[in-house]
């Protein structure tokens, strides 16, 4: 049987699953697709898998599954070992307050994190400028959900909505820690953030920084030309 995995670095939902499945060393077979050469809507073999061309993607022995959260949570129960229980728990109450914030997460962490970025690298990709007016609005957006989560999901726990790490915490610091490659820094003003974002980091080290290479990669080209058009810089190839 083959765990084939479909993803690229640069989506933050595809560094969740590639997260899930180092921390737990869950073996599988990778299948890079290049998001920014367009091989997710070029590949035949994937567009079997996911019709919707969207990553991540996974195919277990012929069990397709889409979205990055059925299939960690898949993955989860499939894996499932009691020295890991608590990345996605049996017990009723716990396991709800976990889906709990995965509920929340799509719309508001994802949504809100990815805004400022779209904003100032991908839509002027398009319109040739980037939308001050729509980047101040994003950005207060930001900043609104950043202090709601805090003091929701962390307000008594070292973790989301638990003591112990979970998916939860893997998928959000995915999206927070997309906005290093944009300079922003999303612990500035929230020390609970802080607190949480050095222990996350610390619990799954080194799979962290080799998730979120490519995005260092982008923040360094960042800070090298900060005399180009932000937008532009994403055109920049990566090594």
């Amino acid at each position: 049987m083959v765990l084939k995995v479909y993803y690229d670095l640069l989506s933050q939902p595809c560094r969740a699953v590639y997260l899930f499945l180092k921390i737990n060393n869950i073996p599988y077979e990778e299948c890079k697709l290049e998001l920014l050469q367009g091989e997710h809507k070029s590949s035949a073999e994937f567009k079997e898998v996911n019709p919707l061309q969207a990553v991540p993607a996974i195919s277990d022995d012929g069990f397709n599954v889409i979205e990055s959260t059925a299939i960690v949570r898949y993955l989860a129960n499939k894996y499932y070992k009691a020295d890991r229980a608590h990345w996605y728990p049996t017990e009723l109450k716990k396991r709800t307050k976990i889906d709990e914030y995965l509920a929340w997460h799509h719309s508001n962490t994802r949504g809100k994190a990815t805004k400022p970025f779209l904003t100032q690298f991908f839509e002027p990709l398009r319109t040739g400028k980037v939308n001050k007016d729509g980047l101040v609005t994003a950005f207060e957006e930001l900043e609104t959900m950043l202090t709601t989560f805090e003091n929701y999901f962390l307000r008594d726990t070292n973790f989301i909505n638990s003591n112990q790490i979970s998916i939860a915490d893997i998928f959000a610091i995915c999206e927070f820690s997309h906005l290093y490659g944009m300079n922003y820094d999303v612990t500035e003003g929230h020390p609970k953030i802080e607190a949480w974002m050095q222990a996350v980091k610390a619990a799954i080290q080194p799979h962290y920084d080799a998730a979120h290479s490519r995005v260092f990669q982008l923040q360094k080209v960042f800070k090298d030309h900060p005399d180009k058009d932000n937008f532009k810089i994403i055109e920049m190839k990566f090594e």
